[in-house]
């Protein structure tokens, strides 16, 4: 497959991602995205306007739906995921 306007490397959109590409086509390693991480965590804590993704609401989220897997598992049937 040729690389071009029709095919989009999922990792193109990850934001800051272009400082770590050396080349299209080649994947982003652990410690670049370690790095776009820890950038992205340092400026939500000094830049009051951007937020953290994910954040609490995004980490509350995915506890009520493992609460509810294990609940199901427990109970042998499906449960509702409790809203945030």
């Amino acid at each position: 497959m040729r690389l071009d306007e029709r095919c989009t490397l999922a990792a193109t959109a990850v934001p800051g991602r272009r400082v770590h590409d050396p080349a299209p086509g080649h994947g982003t390693g652990y410690n670049d995205v370690v790095t776009i991480q820890l950038r992205d965590f340092i400026t939500a804590i000094t830049d009051e306007g951007t937020r953290a993704w994910p954040d609490f609401d995004d980490a509350l989220a995915v506890h009520h739906v493992i609460d509810a897997a294990l609940e199901a598992n427990r109970a042998g049937h499906w449960v509702r995921v409790a809203a945030n």
